[in-house]
């Protein structure tokens, strides 16, 4: 037994030796995951903040999933950007949260539209508007049902598009309506467009980076994600 137990005990420091080495290595492969329009506006950056030698390697997906899906995408992915609307339930408790953002969620419309020439929205001028909306259970669809709710009416949805440079193109072609995010938008292939504000200052998202508890140890990680928190602050100047 007494042999045993010293066996035992040297796998115990061997395995904890690799721990270590796993948790301070800064080198190893970071998997990082997004929503569609946070992954155009941080994967770019980030590719290019981390490629210098020493640096951590990183590997991108991005997933168009619902507001409750994206804790799940912990159970495969290191680094997790999700988005969640204001008034939405939080998330569990079994992630950790690293707040990025707040994206306020602005008009996008035609600059020949009527409404391009004020300053900011408000929900009654939406009454008889066209939208192009998200499908439903994705966090933008609640946004407008919660505006039309204010202006007293029922949204009229023309067309249901997830991706926002879709979205775009649609809104240019159309005349219709839409909420885009304010900073992770791209509309340069789209100078015929505009966003606006709405008068509700409420109206917006968090961006937050979602881990498993146990992955925030690692040295590798802990890089990535100051990377993606200085890229976050950067889209808000």
């Amino acid at each position: 037994m007494a042999v045993a137990a010293i066996d035992v005990e040297v796998a115990l420091k061997r395995a904890e030796h690799a721990v270590t080495r796993f948790q301070e290595d800064q080198t190893g492969a970071v998997s990082v995951a997004a929503f569609h329009s946070g992954g155009l506006a941080v994967f770019g950056p980030l590719i290019a903040a981390l490629d210098v030698r020493g640096q951590p390697d990183v590997m991108l997906s991005d997933f168009d999933v619902s507001q409750e899906r994206f804790p799940q995408l912990t159970s495969d992915h290191d680094l997790v950007l999700a988005h969640r609307l204001v008034g939405s339930p939080p998330w569990p408790g079994s992630v950790h949260v690293e707040p990025l953002l707040f994206e306020p969620l602005d008009l996008a419309l035609r600059r020949d539209h009527v409404l391009a020439a004020k300053t900011s929205i408000e929900a009654a001028d939406l009454v008889d508007e066209r939208w192009v909306a998200v499908q439903d259970g994705f966090p933008l669809s609640h946004a407008i049902t919660m505006i039309a709710s204010i202006g007293g009416n029922e949204a009229r949805i023309a067309h249901r598009i997830n991706e926002f440079r879709v979205a775009a193109a649609v809104v240019a072609a159309s005349g219709c309506v839409a909420l885009m995010p304010r900073y992770t938008t791209d509309l340069r292939d789209h100078p015929d467009l505009v966003l606006r504000p709405l008068v509700n200052p409420g109206l917006g998202r968090y961006i937050d980076c979602l881990t498993r508890p146990e992955t925030r140890e690692r040295s590798n990680v802990k890089i990535v994600l100051s990377a993606i928190k200085a890229i976050a602050t950067s889209l808000t100047k």
